[in-house]
């Protein structure tokens, strides 16, 4: 892995499940990679299933999935991080709910490079007025491309950020991430899907951010969430 040279958080990614042990991506529009069941290898750990080919670059999909959402890897001339589901069918009203999920990224802590994998995140959201608070519980372990899941974490920090619903849509918009001398942005939307067996969008929350510090730290990633809607 090289130099961090920069971290982006406005593209868009839609991953497409084509058949069993296939599938493509979307960048924004303009068209992505496809992996098929001969491009599947053995993964680093058992976090994740992988795709991998030289043309196409790699994919790595999250076997940890939060119910409605699920979090991956898209390794290409860039080393991408994402949370994904399905756009909700629709949105709960004048509740107030809890989410909770986990948190995969990566950053340079230190000097040294790490993985925030099952760093912990809940969010309330309060659907009357949109607006909710999301909280990270930072943690970081070594290798970060190799068998960090076994690896001993060390706490970061805590973060948080104050998002909104745009206009009544699933999405949130792009607000400040901050705390433990950390800060950032983070963006997200709400995911679900009509098998939702209470019959109600929004079980699900996927957001990606990015988080630097005065002292050159520079971390991002994506979360995955999902809430017990009654």
């Amino acid at each position: 892995m090289g130099t961090i040279t920069k971290t982006k958080i406005d593209n868009q990614i839609e991953i497409s499940f084509l058949a069993q042990d296939s599938f493509s991506t979307d960048v924004n529009g303009f068209g992505g990679s496809a992996w098929a069941a001969v491009d599947k290898r053995t993964p680093p750990n058992s976090v994740y299933v992988r795709y991998s080919n030289a043309q196409q670059g790699e994919l790595l999909l999250s076997q940890q999935n939060q119910t409605f959402a699920t979090q991956g890897l898209y390794n290409t001339s860039a080393l991408c991080f994402f949370a994904v589901g399905l756009a909700p069918p629709s949105l709960p009203s004048g509740q107030v709910i809890d989410y909770f999920g986990i948190i995969d990224g990566f950053g340079v802590i230190g000097g040294q490079q790490k993985r925030l994998y099952e760093s912990r995140v809940g969010l309330k959201m309060d659907f009357a007025s949109g607006k909710g608070v999301l909280t990270a519980d930072i943690e970081a372990r070594a290798n970060p491309f190799g068998d960090y899941a076994d690896g001993t974490s060390t706490d970061v920090g805590t973060v948080t950020a104050n998002v909104e619903l745009v206009g009544g849509s699933a999405n949130f918009s792009s607000v400040t991430f901050s705390g433990t001398g950390l800060s950032g942005q983070i963006v997200g939307r709400l995911v679900s899907n009509e098998k939702n067996v209470l019959g109600k969008g929004g079980a699900g929350a996927v957001f990606v951010f990015e988080l630097t510090s005065s002292g050159g730290d520079v971390l991002y990633g994506a979360m995955a969430l999902h809430a017990n809607i009654m």
